[in-house]
């Protein structure tokens, strides 16, 4: 596969994402935060985490370590 082919389905699944991307958006309320293709591809955002984490962990809901939870995921996550 090559060439022009290779081109015309990564057209094709760049519209079905923005199509499901919409749908999230508009029907079901999430927000965008943008496209992330250029961006290393890990699965797990260590800074968002952390942000959440703080939130979770003052209003009382979490009682480990950030780092912990984001090791945990990692491991998780590569055997998927």
């Amino acid at each position: 596969m090559g060439g022009a082919a290779t081109s015309a389905v990564g057209k094709l699944k760049r519209v079905t994402q923005n199509q499901v991307i919409a749908r999230f958006r508009d029907e079901l309320g999430y927000r965008y935060i943008g496209d992330w293709s250029d961006r290393d591809n890990s699965n797990i955002e260590t800074a968002v985490l952390a942000q959440r984490y703080q939130a979770l962990e003052v209003a009382g809901f979490l009682e480990c370590h950030p780092s912990n939870v984001s090791r945990a995921l990692q491991n998780r996550g590569s055997k998927l």
